[in-house]
């Protein structure tokens, strides 16, 4: 006879009050060799002595259905009470179906007839329900370890305001984890969370774009992941982000995705937060900018005032003496116009810089935007005896970007550079602007011939309240990268190989911009 499959002896309780089935059963075990340790309780009082040990003594227990002032029943009761999962073998002196069906539905694992045909094979019995109690057990515990992973994704899904789908792509349904109406807004039970009824909810704005992602996705074998709005039935709008992944049958045919979708309305919100405080931070830098380069400012307004003063004094001059001709008269006026529209633009430039507007973002010609920033400075420049420069990248797409943070952040650069060549002669001190277009990306470099940055502050100019100037606020570039960023480019900053500070930022070049 095979021997039990852990290798290891098999702990039986028998209990049973005849000698004789006692030595017959006994000796049906003991034909296996070394297969089984068996402890018999021949009374009541045996087998209560022996429930304390059931715990850890016993891997199985074998019983009489007829024992003198109890029953079988009585055993399996007693032995439930103390170790549920304790298999328990009924051995009973008849062939009673009622008695086997009894003993089965107190929990009986199985019975075996006292016949020497059935007690023969009572080892295999014992083996077979020791398989099937294992079998049990592990079901068991393979169902709780399911059940407790399903319950730590449930905390993680809420904890992350998260719901997992699964979409049956070929019937649209859709199975979802607890939770999900609570992404969507909905009741429970208001809507059947199918694909339809989910594409429902979608901002007609953001639709197509969800449905194009889905689409490459399936097509590539990519991972989904889109960020898009819906609608609640209370219409407001509330952000989200889906990402998951296809699977396909042995013909490539996509039939289902599983994933996530995720409430990501607190981050937005959040974000929108930030910008709003950035903006305003920004603009108060813009303010403290604008006052560092006010006298230059108030030169160059008062240049063409003047110009316009003259033009007008002359022409009064020569009305009085009647020499003003008419082309005389003509030409004054042109001038006049002429120095009344560069007035005009310094102001405008002036206003554009310094307003204080919500970002709006608009198509922008970056060399023009950089010729302005440099009308801007051109006092500085003069007064600097700076002499600067812009290499125009050709055919440069027009960028949509906030006008105003982009021509902040141009200032910015512009204006450290100046300040950075004033410890060099001035017939060395140049200030290269040049715009280049990459793949899907337009630089920009803005280069001086000053002494460059130490190499260890090379990883700090961009700290808040970091400043190598003694008038400096320690935020400009700071703001300025975060102004780039939000834009979704990147600002770095580095030397020259011939000397000087180079400062690169990089803005991407949307679709649309690229047309």
């Amino acid at each position: 006879m095979e021997s039990p499959p852990n290798q290891s002896r098999i702990r039986v309780l028998y209990i049973d009050d005849s000698r004789f089935d006692r030595e017959l059963v006994r000796d049906a075990l003991e034909l296996e060799t070394g297969g089984f340790i068996v402890t018999e309780a021949s009374s009541r009082a045996q087998f209560e002595a022996s429930l304390d040990r059931l715990e850890t003594a016993f891997d199985l227990v074998l019983t009489d259905f007829n024992i003198l002032g109890f029953t079988g029943l009585h055993v399996l009761h007693a032995v439930r009470g103390r170790n549920a999962n304790l298999p328990v073998i009924v051995v009973t002196g008849t062939g009673s179906e009622e008695i086997a069906v009894a003993a089965m539905k107190a929990g009986a694992s199985d019975y075996v007839i006292k016949t020497p045909q059935h007690i023969r094979r009572l080892p295999n019995t014992i083996h077979n329900v020791l398989l099937r109690h294992r079998a049990v057990l592990e079901s068991a515990r393979a169902a709780a370890q399911v059940r407790e992973a399903r319950e730590r994704l449930e905390l993680a899904l809420n904890a992350g305001h998260m719901v997992a789908f699964d979409w049956d792509v070929r019937t649209g349904a859709i199975v979802w984890s607890d939770g999900y109406e609570r992404i969507y807004g909905l009741k429970a039970g208001e809507s059947d969370g199918s694909y339809n009824s989910v594409t429902r909810t979608i901002d007609p704005d953001d639709l197509a774009a969800v449905e194009r992602a889905i689409e490459i996705s399936r097509k590539d074998r990519s991972i989904f992941e889109h960020e898009y709005r819906v609608i609640w039935p209370d219409k407001s709008i509330h952000w989200v982000v889906g990402r998951g992944r296809f699977e396909y049958d042995p013909n490539d045919a996509a039939t289902r995705m599983v994933g996530v979708v995720m409430d990501v309305t607190p981050r937005r919100e959040a974000e929108q937060v930030t910008r709003n405080l950035q903006s305003q931070l920004a603009h108060v830098l813009r303010v403290n900018l604008l006052s560092q380069i006010a006298s230059g400012l108030a030169h160059e307004i008062n240049q063409p005032l003047s110009a316009i003063s003259n033009f007008v004094g002359a022409a009064l001059r020569l009305q009085e003496d009647e020499k003003l001709s008419t082309d005389q008269g003509r030409e004054i006026l042109r001038e006049i116009a002429s120095q009344a529209h560069r007035a005009g633009e310094i102001v405008r430039r002036l206003r554009d810089f310094i307003r204080g507007k919500p970002t709006e973002t608009v198509a922008t010609d970056m060399n023009a935007m950089i010729s302005d920033a440099l009308g801007l400075l051109t006092h500085e420049l003069s007064h600097s005896r700076v002499k600067a420069s812009l290499q125009a990248g050709a055919r440069l797409p027009k960028l949509r970007v906030d006008a105003v943070q982009i021509q902040q952040v141009l200032v910015n650069l512009i204006q450290n550079a100046i300040d950075a060549m004033q410890e060099v002669p001035p017939e060395r001190r140049r200030l290269m602007i040049s715009t280049v277009p990459s793949i899907g990306q337009v630089i920009i470099r803005v280069s001086d011939t000053g002494k460059g940055i130490p190499p260890d502050e090379l990883t700090r100019v961009f700290d808040s309240f970091y400043s190598t100037k003694n008038h400096g606020l320690g935020m400009g570039l700071n703001i300025s990268r975060s102004i780039i960023e939000s834009h979704g480019g990147s600002l770095t900053a580095s030397n020259a190989p011939d000397g000087g500070a180079v400062f690169e930022f990089v803005l991407p070049i949307e679709e649309n911009d690229a047309a």
